[in-house]
């Protein structure tokens, strides 16, 4: 809500951005509403896991898990997206912000580009390591 600017991004305290993440976003986005990335996911403990095929590849075929979703730090967006789905950040009760933004933005910003490529590097959390393990890819 307290962004100035046309886009927003997320940027965790567990995650890194490759130099050229924001300009890869945008580039893709192009005239669009909104983008998305990969990511290359970190255990813990300093060691690489792989890319992470399911929690930041929304509704792209060769997701490795059934759901769709986008961990917000894996997206760009207007912000007008941002201030209309504001309320259901203050709403939850859940840990699932970014599966509401994610709708919000399925919904009604038409269709999401992408990078096709990880643009970011994440630590994953302890309790979801073994997770992270089984579904990431190598590559």
């Amino acid at each position: 809500m307290a962004a100035p600017t046309p886009w927003v991004v997320f940027a965790d305290d567990d995650v890194r951005w490759e130099s050229d993440h924001a300009q890869a976003l945008l580039e893709c986005a192009g005239t669009g509403n909104w983008a998305s990335t990969l990511r290359h996911v970190w255990a813990p403990g300093g060691d690489y896991i792989g890319v992470d095929r399911f929690e930041s590849v929304g509704d792209d075929p060769g997701r490795q898990v059934p759901e769709e979703m986008l961990d917000n730090n894996c997206m760009m967006f207007r912000r007008e997206f941002g201030v209309a789905a504001a309320h259901l950040y203050r709403e939850t009760r859940e840990y699932n912000d970014d599966r509401l933004m994610y709708h919000v933005l399925k919904t009604h910003a038409g269709r999401r580009a992408t990078t096709g490529r990880p643009t970011i590097h994440q630590i994953c959390p302890d309790k979801l390591e073994g997770f992270f393990r089984h579904y990431c890819s190598p590559d």
